[in-house]
This record gives structure tokens, sequence and C-alpha cells, in this order.
């Protein structure tokens, strides 16, 4: 409901101001606006953008030059055209010129690799999903059979590569992991990195109320510890606790009092690889992927999609993913407890995935990349501009339009 209000008002300020100057440019251009405002707004919930649906299309090389912002530009502005057309208030051939341009445009994009694979070679990966049930997760009956489940999987794995497990796929607090992990890293081959999840408690000596961190940590031939920045609200953590935890039973939730990681942490190391880390729906941010992921050789997001049930959720958490990883040009390594778990390579494409709701192990091989795309370089903020040019150009247009119609 809450969020229902940032399309209301979009729509309301767009009747109200850009309206009766012409909606092929101002719809498009305050839609976009409002996506970024969506991205930051109390913490920020960027979910189900329009430029999303690029990834998988014959126009998604767009997605490297703008990102997702410039995606949805295109879609609603073909969109708008579309209406003036049937409202014949706009020519055929200029309709089809739109179309043409941003096909043509796509298919000429999509023959420039903005990055290329480094003198590394190939790593070979392997992505395990424990398909765990999300209501036994974190009951301590079930601990051990969880923390054996994951080992027991791993040792299918054969080859001294990247091993990814998933978002606390390791029920256990990080300072008590130690001596779990150095059995699981015995049985793996030799020089094998293995990045998985676990929480981290904050504040364990201080006698203060227990808080955690959502983390991800390397071991074996690597190093490095993340702490998740972005939370998500009333999952990880309750916005105006004091207020609502115990006034609503549904604010109670096992694992709402995460803590936010600091700003600016490093990349991770594994494989002699810099690797940009992203937790759950840490990756659904552009702006903070885009940073993260610049100085990195490829991206690994972990995330536990068990909330979303049967849903759609998981696909389109996967379908962001891979938006990701078209914008910025690098391999992104998705793992997951029940799906969606996948490689998918820098123009966005899934090379191989698990099948939902099952144990499974993902492997294939992977590159390091160098150079950098368009939008990795510059972000979203030309086409904010252009959109923010564009509204103030109509809303000029629309004060004079009024001034002489009073007239």
């Amino acid at each position: 409901m809450g969020l229902a209000l940032l399309p209301a008002l979009q729509i309301g300020l767009f009747q109200r101001l850009f309206y009766h100057v012409s909606p092929v440019w101002g719809f498009p251009a305050l839609w976009v606006l409002f996506e970024w405002l969506r991205s930051w707004l109390f913490t920020g919930f960027p979910w189900l953008y329009v430029g999303n649906s690029l990834v998988d299309s014959p126009i998604s090389a767009w997605l490297p030059v703008g990102g997702v912002y410039l995606g949805s530009f295109l879609l609603v502005m073909s969109g708008s055209l579309l209406f003036q057309l049937i409202e014949q208030k706009l020519k055929l051939r200029t309709f089809i010129a739109w179309f043409i341009l941003i096909f043509a445009g796509g298919h000429l994009l999509n023959s420039i690799q903005w990055t290329l694979p480094s003198t590394h070679g190939p790593i070979d990966v392997a992505l395990v999903q424990g398909n765990i049930d999300q209501n036994e997760k974190w009951q301590s009956k079930h601990r051990q059979r969880f923390l054996q489940l994951y080992h027991n999987l791993s040792l299918d794995i054969q080859s001294s590569g990247l091993v990814i497990w998933p978002e606390t796929a390791v029920p256990l607090l990080y300072r008590y992991s130690d001596g779990y992990f150095d059995s699981v890293m015995a049985d793996l081959p030799k020089d094998t990195a293995l990045i998985t999840g676990i929480p981290q408690q904050a504040n364990p000596n201080s006698g203060q109320p227990a808080q955690f961190y959502n983390s991800i940590m390397v071991k074996g031939a690597g190093e490095g510890l993340y702490q998740k920045q972005k939370l998500v609200p009333f999952g990880e953590y309750i916005p105006l606790e004091s207020l609502l935890r115990g006034a609503i039973s549904f604010f109670n939730l096992p694992m709402s009092n995460f803590i936010a990681g600091p700003d600016n942490q490093p990349l991770l190391i594994a494989k002699g690889l810099k690797i940009a880390p992203f937790i759950c729906y840490e990756v659904v941010y552009p702006e903070f992927v885009r940073q993260q992921a610049q100085e990195s050789d490829l991206m690994v997001t972990i995330s536990n999609d068990s909330w979303f049930g049967h849903s759609v959720g998981p696909l389109q958490h996967l379908q962001m993913a891979q938006v990701r990883a078209a914008e910025n040009g690098r391999y992104m390594l998705r793992g997951t407890n029940n799906g969606v778990t996948a490689i998918i390579d820098p123009k966005g494409r899934i090379q191989v995935r698990a099948p939902q709701f099952e144990e499974a192990i993902v492997r294939g091989e992977v590159y390091s990349m160098v150079g950098h795309t368009l939008f990795s370089k510059l972000g979203s903020t030309p086409i904010l501009m252009i959109c923010t040019l564009v509204l103030g150009l109509q809303l000029m247009q629309s004060r004079r339009q009024f001034k002489l119609s009073a007239l």
C-alpha cells in the first residue's frame, strides 16, 4: 500500500503539470525519475523496473550503455508513442522510425565488446543449492543436519576452483564456525576457495542486546569478510522498531535484528580474483552494484529466496541479477538456497541454472573481465539529467500555454 503511493503521485503530477503539453517525452521522463526515487527513498525498494525486461530481448545491448533507467525510458516512450498513434496524434512513419532506431541501435550496440576476458584463464565454479526448508532453517535441532548437508554436497566437487554456498547457508555464528570449516576445507580439493553466507554477531562481548551482520566470507584460497549494507525492511530490520516490535506479532520475525555493515568495504579475494559481493536484494540497486563492481574481476550474489515460496519472486530476482551483469559487463555467480541458482555471463544471459526446489550443484567456467561498459563509467547520471531537463522544458511550455489560455 505504501509503495502504491509513488505511482499514484507520479500520475497525479503528470496529469496536472505535463499531460496537456505532450506525453511522448514528459511521461517517460517522469516515469524514470520516479523509478530512481524508489531506489533510495526510505532506504529504497527498486523492484520491478520496466527496463529489467530488456535483458532477454533483442535490444538488451542498450543496458551497458545507460543501464536499467535508459531501458525504462525507451520502453515507456515506445508505449507513449503507441498511445499517440492510436489517438491519431502521431504519424505512422514517425512511430516506425522510432522503433527502427531502437532495434537498429540495439543491433549495432550488440557488436561492441565493452569488456573482455583477462589472461587469467577460465575458473571452474560450483554453486551449491541445499534446498533447506525455511521453517526449519534456524531450529537448533536441525542445525547439524544442515551443516552436514552442505558438507556432503560439496564432496562431489572435484576441481580446485571456486565454490559458492548461499546466504546464511551455515546456521552458525561466524565466531563459532572455525572447526566446521576446517573439516569442510580438508575434504575439498587443494587450493579451493569457498564463498559462503554466514551470520556474524556484531557486539559479542559488549553486554548489550545482540545484533548481527548478514555476512559473506571466503575460506581456503582467498580472504575477506563482507557485511551486508542494504537491509530488507521488516525482513532484516524493523523501521521504527521501538514502536512496532512487540506491538504486532507480525513484526517479531526471526533474524530481523540485523544491522547494516559499513560503507567502502574491500572486495573479497578468491583464487587471485577481486570479487564484488552482494547479499540478497543488494543486487537490485543499479548504482550500488556499479560502484562495487568497478574494480572487480567478477560478481557474486548470494540469496535465500525461500521467503517467496512458489511465487514469481525468485524469477524476478534472477532477472535483476541478469541486468546487473549486462550493465557492468561482468560474470555474475548467483547462489541461492532453493533457486534460482545460476551462472550469468557478461551480457546478462544465463549460461546454466539449477531447477528450483531441489538439491543441486551448478557447475561451469567463468572468466575475470577487464574493461568497463559506458554505464559502469558514467552510471545513471546522464539519463537522469536528460529526464530532468525534459521535465523542466515541458514545465516551462505548460506554464506558457496556461498563461495564453488565461488571456
